[in-house]
C-alpha cells in the first residue's frame, strides 16, 4: 500500500472535523460531530490524570514535611515553651501556604495568605495582615507582638493564635484536596490530610492544657 502523504493526512483530519461554517456542522448526530466532542474530552481526561499523578507526588513530599513538624510539636520541649511551639506552627502554615498558592485552583481563585486573612478577618481572634511580611507569616513580627522573654503574653494568646493558624491550615488543606480532578484522589487525600489535621489539633490541645507548673 502506498504511504499517505502529509498533505493527504491533513486533508483527512479537516474532513473529520468540519468547521463551524460548514453545512456539515449542523449534523450534530453524525459520527464526525461525535468525534469532535469526544476527542477533546479524552485529551482533557488524559491531561487531568497526568496532573493528578504529579500532584500526588508533590503532595507526598508536602505530607512528609508536615509530619516532621507535627512530630516536633509533640516533643516534650514544646510543653516547656509555647513560644517554640508557636514558631513551629508558623512554619507549618507557611509550608502549606507556599504549596497551596502554587496550585492552579488556588491561583484561579486568588487564594493567597493575604486574601484569606482579608476575606475571613472577622473569624480570626488575633491573626491579621499585621503578622504578614512578603506574603508569609513572619515569626519576627509574632515575637514583637506576642512574646516577652520567650513566653507568650498573655498566656491565653497562644490558644487564640493557634486556633487562627489552624483555621488557615484547614482552608489550605481543603484547597489541596480540591486540586485533584479525580474523585478517588480527592477522597484519598481528604482522608490523609484529615489524619494529619486531627493529630495536629490534638498536639496543640495538649500544649494548651499543660499546667503552668509543668511548663516552668
Amino acid at each position: 500500500m502506498a504511504e499517505t502523504s502529509p498533505v493527504s493526512r491533513v486533508a483527512e483530519v479537516l474532513r473529520a472535523y468540519p468547521s463551524a461554517t460548514s453545512p456539515q456542522s449542523d449534523t450534530t448526530g453524525s459520527p464526525q460531530a461525535m468525534a469532535t466532542r469526544e476527542v477533546p474530552t479524552g485529551l482533557r481526561a488524559a491531561e487531568e490524570s497526568e496532573d493528578d499523578m504529579a500532584l500526588e507526588y508533590d503532595s507526598m513530599v508536602l505530607l512528609s514535611q508536615l509530619e516532621q513538624f507535627s512530630i516536633r510539636l509533640t516533643d516534650t520541649m514544646m510543653r516547656a515553651s509555647q513560644a517554640l511551639a508557636l514558631e513551629y506552627l508558623v512554619q507549618v502554615v507557611n509550608c502549606i501556604v507556599d504549596f497551596t498558592e502554587k496550585l492552579a485552583i488556588a491561583q484561579a481563585r486568588h487564594c493567597t495568605l493575604n486574601v484569606l486573612l482579608t476575606r475571613g478577618r472577622t473569624h480570626y481572634v488575633c491573626l491579621g495582615l499585621g503578622h504578614v511580611r512578603d506574603g508569609r507569616l513572619s515569626m519576627a513580627i509574632f515575637e514583637q507582638l506576642h512574646l516577652r522573654r520567650g513566653a507568650v503574653i498573655p498566656p491565653a494568646t497562644f490558644e487564640h493564635l493557634s486556633q487562627d493558624l489552624v483555621r488557615i491550615i484547614n482552608i489550605c488543606l481543603n484547597v489541596c484536596v480540591k486540586a485533584f480532578h479525580a474523585p478517588g484522589f480527592q477522597q484519598q487525600w481528604r482522608t490523609v490530610y484529615t489524619g494529619f489535621f486531627v493529630n495536629l489539633v490534638h498536639a496543640l490541645q495538649r500544649l494548651q492544657t499543660t499546667p503552668a507548673s509543668e511548663a516552668s
